[in-house]
């Protein structure tokens, strides 16, 4: 796939992207790390980080991704969780929703359940997609 082919997927939804990145007070990096994704951040209500990317598969599908993640720079690490959400097919008010329902379900994540050593049961299953990564 050519650059001018994502860009050209992704002026087809600019006007609904802006749209939410107005209403959801986020930061957006546009072809983040050269790829055919658009990144919006946000800093997260409990601590730490978030995005959710929005990624141009093909002409007609896409996938979003969620991401938070908090740095220790004592320790020179990173704990992030992350989940692909799901694939869906291309289009204004299925990508709107699941953006919506991405940025949502990150505010829910609270740290104290996933990044104490004790896990509790409930918490247990969340802490699957988290990893601990060297940063420095």
């Amino acid at each position: 796939m050519s650059f001018s082919e994502v860009t050209a997927w992704f002026a087809r939804y600019t006007p609904m992207l802006d749209r939410f990145v107005r209403e959801r007070g986020l930061t957006i990096e546009k072809y983040y790390h050269d790829s055919p994704v658009w990144r919006f951040t946000f800093a997260h209500p409990h601590s730490g980080n978030g995005a959710v990317d929005l990624w141009r598969v093909d002409e007609n599908l896409c996938h979003v991704h969620a991401v938070v993640w908090i740095d220790d720079a004592r320790s020179g690490t990173r704990a992030l969780r992350t989940h692909l959400r799901r694939f869906l097919e291309a289009g204004d008010d299925c990508i709107e929703k699941e953006l919506n329902c991405a940025i949502d379900e990150t505010l829910s994540w609270r740290p104290d359940q996933w990044l104490r050593n004790g896990v509790s049961d409930d918490a247990r299953e969340a802490l699957r997609d988290v990893t601990i990564v060297k940063t420095g």
